[in-house]
Parts: C-alpha cells; sequence; structure tokens
C-alpha cells in the first residue's frame, strides 16, 4: 500500500520534516523515472560497445577514482542499481540514497565514514529523523547567520518531496545539504555571478550554463528557480545523470529536462539538458557560447587529463568571455602533483580564490579537507 501524504496543515517553525509531510511520488512520475532510467541503460550500453570498440577513450569516457568500474567496493554504483529499479519506495528516498555526492546521508544526518548510499534505510524512518536532527544543530545555526546576511530572493528552498527531510525554518526544509547550497548561492550573488547571468539573460534572451559534474540536480533546481530563462546543461557519467534525471524531471517538469544521448538534438533554449560526458566535445558545435560554467568538488576526483580535457572545451566554448565558478579539494589529483583549481588555472586568463559571503569555509563534502572555491574567466 502506498503512504498516503498527510501533510493537511503547516508545520510548526523548528519542526522535523518526516516522510509524512513530503509529497509522494506519482503513478505517472514513476513512469517518468522509469523512462529516465531506460535512457540512461541505453547510454552506458553505448558508451560500454563503442569503448570496447577502440572508438571512445576510456580514460574520458568511463567512471574514475573511487568510482571506477572496476572498483571492488563501489558505492555509488550500488546506489545507482538501486535507484534505477525505479520503485515507488526508493523514489520517495531518493535523497537518501544521495550521499555518494554529497559525502552526507540524510536521516542519519551524518557524513558518509562508515556509511554507504546502498545501505537499507531504516525500518522506522520518523523515529531516526526525529532522533538524529541533532546532529544538524551546527548546520541550522549557519542557515540562521546566512538568512540573516541574504537577499530573500536568493535563499534555496528544496523541494518537499523526494525524502528532502531535515527541519522546517521559515517553511524550507532545512538539512546540511539545504545548507550547502545556500552557501554556494551566497557566494555567487556576492561575487556577481548571479547578476551577471540574470544581465546575459535580459540582453540576449537567455544565458548559458554549463555544470560538470551535477550530482543529484540541486544546484540547476536552485539556480533556474532563481532565473527561470537559463538555459541549462549538465554534463556527467550517464550513472550520475540517472540521479539528476529523476530529480530534475519530477520537480521541474515545466522545463521539460531531456536526456540528450547519441545522435540527439542541441540542448533546447531555456531548457535543461542532461549530457552524458562522452559527449561533452560536441558540445562546442551545440551551444553558441558558455556564460557561466560550474563544478563543485567533482574534478578533485578526475585525473589530471581529464580536468585538462574539461578545462580546455570550456575556455574553447566562452569564446568571447565567460566564468569558471569552481569549489575543488586542495589536494593533488590523480596523475599529478597539482590541485584541480591550479590545473584549471592554466587554461584561463584569470584566476582568484573567492569567500563565501562572510560565513566561515566548511568541509561540507565530508572530505578532511575543505573545498576552496575559485573564479577563472577569458
Amino acid at each position: 500500500l502506498r503512504r498516503r501524504w498527510a501533510a493537511t496543515q503547516p508545520l510548526r517553525e523548528g519542526a522535523a520534516v518526516t516522510l509524512d509531510d513530503l509529497r509522494p511520488v506519482t503513478l505517472r512520475e514513476q513512469r517518468t523515472a522509469r523512462s529516465v532510467a531506460a535512457e540512461v541503460a541505453r547510454w552506458i550500453e553505448w558508451r560500454e560497445r563503442v569503448t570496447a570498440e577502440g572508438r571512445l577513450d576510456p580514460e574520458l569516457a568511463r567512471p574514475a577514482g573511487n568510482w571506477r568500474l572496476e572498483s571492488p567496493v563501489n558505492d555509488f554504483m550500488d546506489a545507482y542499481q538501486i535507484v534505477a529499479g525505479c520503485e515507488a519506495r526508493t523514489l520517495d528516498l531518493l535523497r537518501y540514497y544521495t550521499g555518494c555526492f554529497s559525502g552526507y546521508r540524510l536521516i542519519d544526518f551524518a557524513p558518509m565514514h562508515g556509511l554507504r548510499s546502498a545501505d537499507p534505510p531504516p525500518p522506522d524512518l520518523t523515529a531516526a529523523i526525529s532522533r538524529n536532527l541533532r546532529n544538524e544543530e551546527p548546520y541550522l545555526d549557519l542557515y540562521h547567520r546566512l538568512r540573516k546576511v541574504l537577499p530573500h530572493r536568493i535563499l534555496a528552498d528544496p523541494p518537499w518531496m523526494l525524502g528532502e527531510v531535515g527541519r522546517n525554518v521559515g517553511g524550507v526544509v532545512v538539512n546540511r545539504d539545504t545548507v550547502r547550497w545556500q552557501m554556494v548561492l551566497a557566494t555567487l550573488w556576492h561575487t556577481g555571478a548571479l547578476g551577471y547571468l540574470a544581465q546575459r539573460s535580459a540582453e540576449e534572451g537567455t544565458a548559458y550554463v554549463v555544470e560538470v559534474g551535477a550530482g543529484y540536480g540541486a544546484l540547476c533546481y536552485h539556480l533556474k528557480r532563481l532565473i527561470p530563462a537559463l538555459t541549462y546543461v549538465a554534463v556527467d557519467l550517464p550513472e550520475s545523470l540517472l540521479f539528476s534525471g529523476i530529480y530534475l524531471s519530477l520537480t521541474m517538469p515545466e522545463h521539460q529536462p531531456a536526456l540528450l544521448g547519441p545522435g540527439s538534438p542541441p540542448p533546447a533554449r531555456h531548457g535543461i539538458s542532461l549530457v552524458p560526458n562522452f559527449l561533452f566535445g560536441g558540445l562546442a558545435s551545440q551551444v553558441p557560447r558558455v556564460d557561466l560554467a560550474l563544478n563543485f568538488i567533482s574534478m578533485g576526483e578526475m585525473t589530471a587529463r581529464q580536468v585538462a580535457w574539461y578545462a580546455q572545451g570550456l575556455s574553447a566554448m566562452m569564446r568571447d568571455g565567460g566564468l569558471l565558478f569552481e569549489a575543488n579539494d586542495p589536494r593533488p589529483v590523480e596523475g599529478s602533483a597539482r590541485a584541480a583549481s591550479d590545473l584549471l588555472a592554466q587554461h584561463f586568463a584569470e584566476s582568484e580564490p573567492v569567500d563565501w559571503t562572510g560565513i566561515p569555509q566548511t568541509a561540507f563534502e565530508g572530505h578532511q579537507h575543505t573545498a576552496r572555491s575559485h573564479v577563472h574567466a577569458n
């Protein structure tokens, strides 16, 4: 039996947001998720077949680092297999399975140290959420500090569905991921990047954003809420695009998120396009320019050659101007003695570090080191 949506009255301020307060997916949305999963499976089959034929470079096309397909312990791939089944309960808990992207697991409200995204959820979810919410207190305090210094229009507001549990603050579901994306939006606003996108959209009818490594799609969701006219392209492993494809298709159907595989048309103006990483090289001929490129954490998990490939491509697509905003671990990437930010800086005319808007940086990814944000410009 499907759980009935019981949220008929607003929650009190500061109350726990549990699954009973969220809207469950409909049968139509479940069918949409299954179509996304089927398309992603076709991409993966195509990638493996064409790579085996020698027509794709395996280092650029296939997962690397601890997501390598040959890895004996691969939490990311295990979570992918679970979500690809598109069971209704799995979709209602989608955000529980996204710890492989954020380094943080909802319901436990804890870093992923010793935890796995593919672990079965606890049997009594409401009790577990209420019990574990105390872990969120430091981030709740940080969130309140952010709200005091930011315009109301740029406050992050994740959808009340797909397992987005936490604490109700002013009608917003607040958890550590909410705080993380609020910090990103704060920095984009403080540095003028949001204003730049709004200006480009007003002048040209749209602004083109390319995000490399979109995770489960949260940043795309928040930016499209703020500036609906954006043309947003997310480039990622097809296994990752399963998560963002489902998330964005179910939370932003008005923008008609499209999965663009081999032979697909160019990204739709004002839309959301999800492009597998092995087709990144062809984007230059499909978008007129890139106004803002984004990357958070994932380039630190790539090889040096992969970072250079993306840097060269993004720099070329920016043509007469544009920005790359990224935050990556300061540790060296695989195959280099340098960090991703240093490697990226070699391909842009200007590069400078930026801080969050008056808020201390935090190791929100669950990594031992703090991610440092940089802006690179042509």
